[in-house]
């Protein structure tokens, strides 16, 4: 499915779920790039609004100072990081975004956007992004409307 590890293991010559080979096929500076990755990025715009994207969003039911400690803490003991790899859980907003403040993520297969909330994911079939601030989607043809 376009949302299993599948793809990634084959990617590096590995079948799904072999871990030992997929850890020995990545080359080094694959490795280096995901250890260096932020989990979330976190700025305020010119216009005060505070953006925070994080791949899968943020979890509905936790405070978001807290997330956000743990995100920027790059925690990897903590063995499924929702923020990464959640689905329905991260979809809406927790408690605690303020009025001023968009999430801004991919990872669930289609794009919505709501006044705090982006999600940007048009598949992989199809690559998309967002401007920010002015809410402008681009495609690989050009702006797309959000």
């Amino acid at each position: 499915s376009m949302y299993s590890s599948e793809n990634t293991f084959r990617s590096y010559g590995a079948e799904p779920g072999d871990r030992t080979t997929l850890e020995r096929n990545v080359p080094e500076r694959h490795k280096r790039f995901l250890q260096a990755m932020p989990w979330v990025h976190e700025v305020t715009m010119s216009s005060g609004e505070r953006v925070l994207a994080v791949h899968a969003g943020l979890l509905s039911t936790a405070p978001v100072e807290e997330q956000l400690c743990m995100l920027r803490r790059r925690d990897v003991s903590i063995e499924r990081v929702v923020q990464l790899s959640g689905r329905e859980e991260v979809v809406q907003l927790p408690d605690g975004v303020g009025e001023n403040t968009v999430v801004v993520s991919g990872h669930h297969g289609y794009v919505e956007c709501t006044a705090n909330r982006i999600i940007i994911d048009s598949g992989m079939q199809n690559l998309s992004a967002v401007v920010l601030p002015a809410r402008i989607r681009v495609g690989e043809l050009g702006p797309i409307p959000l």
